[in-house]
This record gives C-alpha cells, sequence and structure tokens, in this order.
C-alpha cells in the first residue's frame, strides 16, 4: 500500500510485477502439465457438460464468503461501539480480497486497507486493529483444525503420500505457531517478557500492533469463537464451491470429504508459496489432491480452474474499483 499522498490507489512495486510473472508462469506449468495427463477430448466433453445450476449455486457459496468475512469484522466494530452497515463491510471485504491477492503479504495488504479505509469513517484506530487482530487469529485458528480434519481424510483414506506430506509440515509450523503466538502475546502481561521480543523484528512489530487493540476485546471468548466459527464457515463454503463443481462435471456428491480435504491441502500450499494468491500452488496442490482421492485428471483440472475462476479471478475487477472507492473515498 502506498502513503496516503496520491489518490491512494494500491501500487504494484517491481517486486509485486515480478511475482505475478512467476505466478502466472506457475500456473501455466500446471495447466500445461495436467493437460499432457489428460484427453483432450474428455476436457471438451466435460466442458460441454456442465450443468449451469450448480455455477449459480456455486456464486450463492461465494457471496456467502463474503458476508461471513464482514459479519466478523462487523460483530466487533458493534462490540466498541462503533457500528458500520453491513452493506460497507461486504464491500471493504471485496477489496480486502483483491487487495490481500493482487499485493503478496500474506494478505495483511487487505487487513491494512481496511483498517484505513475505516479510519475515513471514524472508527479509531485502536478498535479497527482489534478487529484485524481478532480476524487474523480467527483465520489461523479454524485453518489449524480445518487442516487436522483434512488430515484425518488423507490418513483414513491411505492417500498420504510424499508430495502432501510436502505441503503439510511447513504449513503445520506456520497455521499452528502464528495463533499460538498471537493468543500467548496477548495473554502475556510481563513487561520484561515484552521488552525481550520487542528486540525480535517481527515479533517487535506485532507487539506495536498488539499495543494499539484493545485488551478487553482480544480477551472476549465471544468475539474469539465467532472469528473462528464464522472463518470456519468461510473455509467450508470454499470447500463446497469445490465440491459443486466437481458435481457439475459430472462428479457424485459423496466426494464431499476427498474434496474439503483437496481444498484444504491447496490452500495450505497457498499460504506458503510466495506468489500472490498462491498461484500455480494452490492449482498444483488441488490437483494432487483430487487425483490422490481417484478424481480423473482433466476432472480435477477443469474444477480447480472454475474454483480459482470464483474465488481468485472474478472478483478482482469489482475488487480493484471497489479498492479505490475504499481508500479514496470521503473522511468523515
Amino acid at each position: 500500500m502506498q502513503d496516503d499522498q496520491g489518490d491512494g490507489a494500491p501500487k504494484a512495486s517491481i517486486w509485486t510485477r515480478l511475482s505475478w510473472a512467476l505466478g502466472a508462469a506457475a500456473v501455466a506449468v500446471v495447466v500445461v502439465v495436467a493437460a499432457r495427463s489428460s484427453e483432450t477430448r474428455e476436457l471438451l466433453r466435460l466442458l460441454r457438460e456442465i450443468r449451469p445450476g450448480w455455477v449459480a449455486a456455486a456464486a450463492v457459496l461465494q457471496a456467502a464468503t463474503y458476508a461471513c468475512d464482514a459479519s466478523i469484522w462487523r460483530r466487533v466494530l458493534a462490540r466498541a461501539a462503533a457500528p458500520q452497515p453491513f452493506g460497507r463491510m461486504c464491500r471493504l471485504s471485496i477489496a480486502r480480497l483483491f487487495v490481500g491477492q493482487a499485493l503478496p503479504s500474506g494478505g495483511l495488504s487487505g487487513d491494512l486497507l481496511v483498517v484505513r479505509a475505516l479510519s475515513r469513517y471514524g472508527v479509531a484506530s485502536d478498535v479497527s486493529t482489534t478487529a484485524l487482530l481478532l480476524n487474523l487469529f480467527g483465520f489461523y485458528a479454524a485453518f489449524a483444525g480445518c487442516a487436522l480434519l483434512a488430515a484425518i481424510v488423507f490418513y483414513a483414506s491411505g492417500t498420504l503420500s510424499g508430495p502432501i506430506l510436502g505441503i503439510a509440515i511447513p504449513f503445520s509450523v506456520l497455521v499452528v505457531g502464528i495463533p499460538g503466538l498471537i493468543a500467548w502475546l496477548v495473554r502475556s502481561e510481563r513487561s520484561a517478557r515484552r521488552t525481550f521480543w520487542r528486540r525480535v523484528p517481527l515479533l517487535g512489530r506485532m507487539l506495536e500492533t498488539l499495543g494499539r487493540a484493545r485488551p478487553e476485546l482480544l480477551r472476549d471468548r465471544r468475539l474469539l469463537g465467532l472469528a473462528v466459527g464464522l472463518q470456519t464457515a468461510t473455509f467450508a463454503l470454499d470447500a463446497g464451491t469445490l465440491l459443486v463443481m466437481l458435481m457439475a462435471l459430472g462428479v457424485r456428491a459423496s466426494i464431499a470429504p476427498d474434496a474439503f480435504a483437496a481444498f484444504v491441502l491447496a490452500s495450505a500450499a497457498e499460504l506458503v508459496g510466495p506468489v500472490p494468491g498462491g498461484l500455480g500452488a494452490f492449482e498444483g496442490g488441488c490437483i494432487v489432491g483430487l487425483h490422490a482421492f481417484g478424481v480423473p485428471v482433466e476432472t480435477a483440472l477443469l474444477a480447480t480452474l472454475l474454483l480459482r475462476g470464483f474465488t481468485f479471478w472474478l472478483p478482482m475487477v469489482p475488487g480493484f474499483f471497489v479498492a479505490r472507492w475504499a481508500v479514496a473515498g470521503k473522511r468523515r
């Protein structure tokens, strides 16, 4: 994100452009490799037989994910006596997704955009920072729970192979460590301990952010439970979108647990990937996960590309304009 100078629109750095180029190349490699392992005639047949009703259902599921994300922010803001309209928070949720995907920063750039936009509507920085941290904690805590369920599905089906473990191990360290670290820092009140950790660059910045938050809200169990619950619902809705895409291609609904596990695996690859939105890493992880459960490569390829169309590419255009509105809107 750029400074307050200029029109406030997000600017792409050289690293951002390079990461997008690398991501596009990675997607191309994954698609080419998967396509070479598929039958061209089968790919064309699947495309012709896509059922439009399932595509419409996928759109409804994706709209619900934005409602879940907006509800977390809105509930925290209301609890802090700074309520915001639900429609505004839904628009900011779309903008958050766009910026988080366009600028590779682990999604934090999108969160910071929401904080910055809320300040234009009179929301104090301590309140918006608290909402950011609760949303972040809920995301990683929900991710850890979903990852555990996915691991059980992979293990029970006997498909826990080397490539899957290669994604799962570094991801596990990240997704378990971050919420644990946030929870420990929130509960820790020893000034000497905080002084020591402030010397660590990343932890120092996190402690600085925590210092601007509202501790009574960070320790509110209802808000924590709400954040984790709604983030878990978001994972379920996204996995449901993948299932719907598979059903649109003629796959039976009984594959639901497998689709959930494959989606979590792909999301894990996306999280540890160095490019925007995990381009290439998500697609490869999803295809590998689905194929491990017996889904034909061509079906897994098309289902993954359709899913990414809904979750990544389709929101980019409205997200760009909403992000400009969110940053350049009039201050109140």
